[in-house]
């Protein structure tokens, strides 16, 4: 038996993710706007429609950048995208960002 090719193992774990998607039948993705959470928002709402949704945590320690580019990759596939305003910087552990 021949190994599977990286594109249809790529194939069987995206299919493996879908199945796990749909299971779940509801889905609120953190979404940065990064590779892995816009690709996870992608499937979600793939597979979910609008029971996927993604959600971007804004604060002064998210860059205006990453804020835009959430936005524009959102509305470029259709998902259903919301930004909730947080304020870890009250909490007096997150500001001190010691080392630990």
């Amino acid at each position: 038996m021949m190994p599977a090719s990286p594109a249809q193992e790529a194939r069987e774990r995206e299919a493996a993710l879908d199945r796990v998607l749909e299971a779940m039948e509801s889905v609120v993705v953190a979404f940065s706007g990064g590779v892995d959470s816009a690709y996870l928002a992608v499937r979600a709402h793939r597979v979910l429609g609008d029971r996927a949704l993604a959600v971007t945590a804004d604060s002064e320690s998210l860059a205006d950048t990453q804020r835009r580019l959430a936005a524009e990759i959102a509305r470029d596939f259709g998902f259903v995208h919301r930004v909730i305003r947080t304020v870890e910087l009250l909490d007096p552990l997150y500001a001190r960002n010691a080392p630990d």
